[in-house]
């Protein structure tokens, strides 16, 4: 049976794991463990590179052209007018790479690549939760029944996905605006700021990727809710990868059991302040980009209730 614990002072809107008096020992848990869709993350990840690409292949001349109207700021950089000259000749320039991204970005194709990666994910979700519905109670689940009540799920999920993405290369821009501002109000030479947009510019394919696992961990986070709770199960297991990239607050809350209507809040660990909670409150893969999963806690009556579904039938 897993361990119940709490993260230490939890704000008080919440209440953190489920309390052991509040549970039966007629609970089961499936030993096997619940599966993180790790290839379909890589393949919403391709998915998405292409707008890396572009950003990267386009951004040269557009760069160049920053470097040159800063440059010629910064030696004279005594006079407001000129700096004020200086922004918006750039704040022109940032906007004419943007148009050039816009023309370059096929969102037609990568809402069909996402689409599919989408369909692809939601087979691993329902294939795996029927491996754990039959390892827990000896149950078979009726597949069909979940692939045709997920449509809006799915689509929900793939338009936020596209949105997300396609949206990324406005964000960039907006980070070579503050790079800028950085760059004039400090009084930085030109090679300064070139060199830190140049890296947030080699940076974006790892930002791309990082898109791409948050938003597989919000799909998978909301599937498996859908499974649990299309089923009458209202508690899980949290259950980490269990690797070094596992944040603390993250690792804590493995094997700790949660309710659906009530997640924990998420907190991380400072030099000076010790533990800060971030005010946000998260389900196993909606923290950002979370790749924890959530364990179904099955009780008797549900076992008794399933048996009697259509979505079921007992072995």
């Amino acid at each position: 049976m897993a361990t119940i614990a709490t993260v230490k002072n939890p704000p008080a809107r919440t209440l953190m794991a489920v309390s052991s008096a509040n549970r039966t020992n007629t609970e089961k848990i499936p030993t096997r463990k619940p599966v993180y869709p790790m290839s379909a993350e890589r393949e919403l990840a391709r998915a998405f590179l292409p707008v890396s690409v572009i950003i990267k292949k386009t951004a040269k001349p557009f760069l160049e052209r920053i470097a040159a109207v800063y440059g010629a700021w910064a030696q004279e950089n005594v006079r407001t007018d000129a700096r004020l000259s200086m922004q918006d000749a750039i704040g022109i320039i940032l906007e004419e790479y943007g148009d050039a991204l816009d023309e370059q970005i096929d969102v037609e194709s990568i809402t069909d690549r996402v689409n599919r990666t989408a369909r692809y994910a939601r087979g691993i979700s329902i294939r795996d939760w029927k491996a754990l519905v039959k390892n827990a109670i000896d149950l078979e689940i009726n597949e069909p029944f979940y692939t045709e009540t997920t449509e809006d799920l799915i689509n929900k999920w793939v338009y936020e996905s596209v949105q997300n993405i396609t949206s990324y290369p406005q964000e960039y821009l907006g980070k070579i605006q503050e790079i800028i501002t950085w760059g004039y109000t400090t009084n930085q030479p030109m090679v300064n700021v070139y060199r830190r947009i140049e890296k947030l510019t080699g940076d974006t394919r790892a930002h791309v990727r990082m898109i791409a696992r948050d938003q597989m961990g919000t799909l998978n986070s909301r599937m498996t809710r859908y499974e649990h709770e299309s089923m009458g199960v209202s508690k899980y297991k949290w259950v980490t990868k269990r690797d070094s990239r596992v944040r603390e607050c993250h690792r804590e809350l493995d094997g700790q059991i949660f309710d659906w209507n009530n997640p924990p809040a998420m907190w991380y660990r400072t030099i000076s302040r010790g533990i800060v909670y971030s005010g946000r409150y998260c389900h196993p893969g909606e923290d950002y980009g979370c790749r924890c999963v959530a364990a179904p806690v099955f009780d008797e009556k549900i076992v008794e209730a399933a048996k009697a579904n259509r979505k079921f039938y007992a072995v």
